[in-house]
């Protein structure tokens, strides 16, 4: 879990920029960091709008974000560290630690750990990883 506090940590030392620090790249290198996945090297080519975003993912073959974390993770019922939540509208992303998650500022200007409860609709997400004898073992800590 050190890799996916690192991951945080640096989202939170950094501006919060759309394309280049946002909600969606966490997720990615939380995913290639755990699942041995290679996503990032596609959203480094960037994106600086909401719109671009989603054609990212549609580039390499999924219709958003949420569609590629259901292929590396199972929906659950309550969040744990390292835990996905997808917001029902499929814009909004983050990953649990601990007992928060991370958020963008108000004013978009960065990241903070929230530690209120989500409120809005959505669904989360544990990832699930495929070891070398072909099982699939999911994330229990």
């Amino acid at each position: 879990m050190i890799g996916l506090i690192n991951i945080l940590n640096e989202a939170l030392d950094n501006p919060y920029e759309i394309g280049k620090n946002d909600c969606n790249l966490i997720v990615l290198k939380w995913i290639d960091l755990f699942c041995g996945a290679d996503y990032m090297s596609t959203a480094n080519i960037g994106y600086d709008n909401v719109k671009d975003g989603l054609k990212l993912f549609q580039s390499i073959g999924f219709t958003g974000i949420e569609e590629l974390i259901k292929q590396h993770a199972d929906e659950v019922t309550s969040p744990i560290l390292g835990d996905i939540w997808v917001a029902s509208t499929g814009l909004n992303v983050t990953v649990f630690q601990h007992n928060a998650y991370i958020a963008v500022l108000e004013d978009h200007t960065g990241f903070y750990m929230n530690k209120e409860a989500i409120t809005e609709d959505g669904k989360y997400y544990r990832l699930r990883k495929v070891t070398k004898w072909g099982r699939v073992d999911s994330v229990a800590f």
